[in-house]
């Protein structure tokens, strides 16, 4: 639309100032009381002794290079928040890998051998509660790693998608540094 314009600003650049209109005209004199009337159409042309249409194709010129400037700006603005939200996916897709594949197993054979070395009377009951309470952590974790990958992951679909909510950061990044301080339960 913007480039239509640079177009037609040439056109008008010529003849833009062209106006016709019609007048009807009635004027009186005091003394003799003769009126007189005119009608008709009037025709205004001007003469080009100034301007030759520069300035509004100048204006329209400016116009599709400000529209371009925005385009390109929006281009790499989108770019950007792609590779922000691909950076974003990745990370949480390999710590909850990470979590899942590697801490959780872990945890669990610790948990295990704790109940073993607490069967064979080598560790009392209050290692055996904090080792449930550090595995019972490391399920928490491992299920927020997943939270975080699933909302980055729908982040990245909404920015390939070109409806994206906006640069924010990940909202579970702060409620797991909460949940670490807070005391835990029986």
């Amino acid at each position: 639309m913007t480039a239509d314009r640079g177009g037609w600003a040439g056109v008008g650049a010529v003849f833009g100032d062209i106006g016709a209109s019609y007048s009807n005209n009635r004027s009186t004199e005091r003394e003799t009381g003769h009126t007189e009337k005119t009608r008709g159409w009037e025709l205004e042309l001007p003469l080009p002794i100034f301007d030759w249409g520069g300035s509004a194709s100048a204006r329209a010129r400016a116009e599709v290079q400000r529209s371009a400037a925005q385009l390109q700006s929006a281009a790499l603005r989108a770019r950007s928040e792609a590779r922000t939200n691909w950076s974003r996916y990745r990370t949480a897709w390999d710590l909850a890998h990470q979590q899942q594949a590697e801490v959780l197993p872990l945890a669990k054979q610790v948990q295990d051998e704790t109940v073993l070395r607490y069967n064979g009377m080598f560790d009392s009951v209050w290692q055996l509660l904090a080792q449930a309470r550090a595995t019972t952590q490391a399920v928490v974790n491992t299920t927020n790693a997943q939270r975080d990958f699933w909302l980055a992951e729908t982040d990245l679909q909404l920015v390939l998608t070109g409806t994206s909510a906006g640069d924010t950061a990940l909202p579970g990044s702060t409620a797991i540094s909460n949940n670490n301080n807070e005391p835990q339960g029986h």
